[in-house]
């Protein structure tokens, strides 16, 4: 069946708008870890208020999917689509996604092939061969070591690889890419000034082959050795954080360090992932004695925290190495034989992990509500326990009272997913009967925060009367981001409330969306507010960018069923007002074709439909209008359709026929200008007539004489 096969067109219709948006958010903040293909699978972890486990796949040609999280209010959830923008964004930089657990499949001639090779030297040749290369390839040794290593653990200790880190790590260049006064120098600079050799070294590439290293050790099952390697990362990156905020020689005026501040936050970031790395090798890890001493030493490092990596980082790598009940009941021995308390809010969330593991009940409240008064995302395991345990009105009671805390002490943003959370669980546990008020408060603020439309729909079913319902569309749109006032109000078939609400809101980016949705059903009402739109656009001002908007918002006019002709005609009117402008033109491309095509018509149609006594009694100007002659024919004869079409309206005012001379005097009336200007208008008109075969001219010598209509009206 192979994978799935999506863009970001699917994406779309798999999820709402919010949830699209929110993935975005995750996949640009780097909330997708270890992206990998699984069979037939993409697997991923997604790091929100917990860690997330995705998997997306092919289902019979349609992509189907799963996630970890609570989530079930319609399309797929914000961690799927974070995993999929992921997936798609590797494809874009033409990078494959790491496969596992499968064997990559060797040629199987190149793999005979060796075999022979191999078969056909002695025990001296190999050894000889393998001298010869380790002079060229010195990174041979190192394989090979870790080769004959296999699962055994060597006498190198933690402490060890860690000097040797933090030795590798002392050594390097830093640079703060952001600096302010690096920033000022690469932006004043002169280009002749490039240094090729002033280059600055990253923590992650100076970390690079330590992890390759342990990697290495992976791929024999020395979970041991690799375990060491992924600890000691987590040492050297702590130390160099922790030494990175003592230096305070060289704080500026407010207190910032460019440079120490940017090591110690790099650092910071290295070891919370070095810290999940290792927390996935645990996962991974066979269970057995080397799988106890894994957790053990796993234990040992979070008790003290030494390089204050924060709560949620611990509790996201608890969530990810223990996974057992008896795993959960070997971290939590270790964990009280340090003394421990269970009081201390910054270890509460990797208790509360354990515990639901271990069965630990009674502990695990206890744990849970002297924790929420300072971490309020550990409200949503403590009120699933107690509703779990049948105390749904203590329930209800942990999420409202951490969801206050997080309106009056807690930045809003942080939290934004927790307060979601909350607030879903809270629609959901509420009874509709004994707290509907509590319930329709919750779901207002559902609604209104987070702009779903799944939760419009379960808030309008509580509603009673069509009164109730009526208010709850006001307060969407006043309320509500315009994308989700467009969905709400095109699946209520509130048509003229859209198209009032359109009305007022031409300058928001989803303005062409609610055109979309409207234009079945309003398209001359539709068409006349683009017009609207593109005309002030068009008066606003010059620009590559404003001439990309005007394009985009008069294709959108194009598509309004029914608007064809109308169409055309406000591109001839665009061409004609602003031809001075070639970059707009160029960038209408197509459409501005439209408007010519639509000028052409126009003109053939009335000339076609012109009597002798029409063109009689019209001025010059407007008669010339009426001249079939298109100005795209005139410019590429090199000719001037005006001159022309001047002097084929003048012919025909006077049957068709007359002396050259008069033909000027005529212009030089008319244009009120002297006769050598005239007789150029006259000479350049002709010339393009003559040459398109609309006149026939007398000659003596160089000398004009009879000048005859050929093409006039029937």
């Amino acid at each position: 069946m192979g994978l799935p096969q999506f863009d970001e067109e699917v994406i779309r219709d798999l999820a709402t708008e919010t949830s699209y948006d929110r993935g975005e958010e995750y996949a640009d903040y780097g909330a997708v870890r270890n992206l990998v293909v699984e069979g037939e699978a993409y697997r991923a972890h997604v790091y929100g208020t917990h860690r997330y486990t995705v998997r997306v796949w092919d289902e019979s040609g349609d992509v189907g999917s799963s996630c970890t999280c609570p989530y079930d209010w319609g399309g797929v959830c914000k961690h799927v689509v974070a995993v999929m923008l992921s997936v798609l964004e590797q494809q874009e930089l033409g990078e494959a996604v790491k496969t596992v657990g499968q064997p990559v499949a060797l040629d199987t001639d190149a793999s005979v092939q060796v075999d022979d090779l191999l078969a056909s030297l002695s025990h001296e040749q190999l050894q000889a061969f393998i001298r010869l290369q380790a002079g060229e390839f010195p990174k041979l040794i190192d394989n090979l070591n870790i080769f004959a290593q296999g699962a055994a653990e060597s006498d190198k200790t933690v402490e060890a690889y860690t000097a040797e880190i933090a030795a590798a790590l002392a050594d390097g260049s830093f640079q703060n890419p952001y600096a302010e006064d690096e920033y000022e120098y690469s932006y004043y600079r002169d280009d002749d000034d490039d240094d090729d050799d002033d280059e600055y070294d990253t923590l992650a590439d100076i970390l690079e082959p330590y992890r390759d290293t342990a990697g290495k050790y992976l791929a024999q099952n020395n979970w041991i050795e690799s375990a060491k390697i992924q600890e000691a990362i987590v040492h050297a990156c702590g130390q160099l954080r922790l030494e990175s905020d003592d230096d305070d020689d060289d704080d500026d005026e407010y207190g910032y360090d460019w440079e120490d501040d940017y090591v110690a936050e790099a650092g910071h970031s290295e070891a919370r992932r070095a810290l999940q790395d290792w927390a996935e090798l645990i996962s991974n890890a066979a269970a057995g004695p080397d799988k106890h001493r894994l957790i053990e030493r796993f234990v040992a490092v979070f008790a003290p925290d030494a390089y204050d990596l924060g709560p949620q980082p611990w509790e996201h790598a608890f969530q990810t190495a223990v996974q057992t009940t008896p795993e959960a009941k070997m971290a939590l021995q270790g964990i009280d034989a340090l003394k421990l308390k269970d009081r201390d809010p910054d270890k509460a969330g990797v208790l509360l992990h354990l515990l639901d593991l271990s069965g630990d009940t009674n502990r695990f409240l206890s744990v849970g509500q002297n924790a929420i008064r300072h971490h309020p995302h550990l409200a949503l395991p403590l009120a699933a326990k107690l509703l779990d345990i049948g105390k749904r009105a203590d329930a209800i009671k942990a999420a409202e009272t951490a969801l206050g805390r997080l309106r009056s002490e807690f930045y809003h943003f942080d939290y934004r997913d927790t307060r979601e959370d909350l607030l879903r669980f809270l629609v959901k546990t509420c009874d509709p009967q004994r707290e509907s008020r509590k319930l329709l408060n919750h779901a207002e603020t559902l609604l209104f925060e987070y702009n779903d439309p799944k939760d419009y729909e379960f808030l309008r079913d509580l509603m009673t009367t069509q009164a109730q319902r009526d208010q709850l569309i006001k307060q969407v749109q006043s309320k509500c981001n315009p994308e989700t006032v467009t969905d709400i109000l095109s699946a209520e078939e509130r048509w003229d409330d859209l198209l009032a609400y359109a009305r007022r809101h031409t300058r928001e980016h989803s303005f062409p969306r609610m055109i979309r949705r409207l234009r079945d059903h309003f398209p001359e009402a539709c068409f006349d507010l683009y017009r609207r739109v593109v005309t002030n656009l068009l008066e606003s001002g010059t620009g590559q960018s404003l001439y990309n908007s005007i394009a985009s918002h008069a294709r959108q006019m194009r598509d309004i069923p029914g608007q064809e002709e109308a169409f055309g005609q406000f591109m001839a009117e665009v061409i004609e007002t602003y031809k001075r402008r070639p970059s707009l033109m160029s960038t209408l491309g197509d459409l501005a074709a439209m408007g010519r095509d639509w000028q052409k018509r126009q003109r053939q149609e009335g000339f076609k439909s012109l009597t002798p006594a029409q063109a009689q009694a019209m001025d010059l100007d407007e008669l010339a209008h009426h001249c079939p002659i298109d100005p795209e024919t005139a410019r590429r004869m090199g000719g001037q359709r005006g001159s022309a079409a001047l002097v084929w309206a003048i012919l025909l005012q006077h049957d068709g026929s007359m002396d050259a001379a008069d033909i000027t005097d005529i212009i030089a009336r008319h244009r009120n200008m002297r006769l050598p200007s005239a007789s150029g208008i006259r000479s350049g008109g002709l010339r393009l007539l003559e040459t398109l075969d609309y006149v026939a001219i007398d000659r003596e010598g160089n000398r004009l004489r009879q000048v005859r209509l050929l093409q006039g009206l029937a």
